[in-house]
């Protein structure tokens, strides 16, 4: 059963929270894997990491969750540009 609260500003703000705390988590995530300086102080990377994972995980399945149960969203990837046909001229 899908619910249609695709104008109501609370669905759109928990939408955005679920966003943010993936975004988070990756950027997060990023600077571990590409800037090891950056976490020095942590004792244990990988599991700091792993709670990032989680934490990205837990994001991404709200997010997905909401949008399928309460959006009505499409979220397929957009057609294609239409491309004008372009004839070689070799002139």
């Amino acid at each position: 059963m899908k619910l249609d609260y695709s104008s109501s500003l609370k669905l759109r703000a928990l939408i955005r929270k679920y966003e943010f705390e993936r975004d988070e988590a990756i950027a997060n995530l990023q600077v571990y894997f590409e800037n090891g300086v950056g976490v020095g102080e942590h004792h244990n990377i990988v599991d700091s990491m792993d709670v990032l994972v989680t934490k990205l995980a837990d994001a991404e399945g709200k997010l997905k969750t909401t949008i399928s149960y309460f959006a009505n969203l499409d979220t397929s990837p957009p057609p294609p540009p239409d491309v004008p046909d372009v004839e070689s001229n070799n002139d």
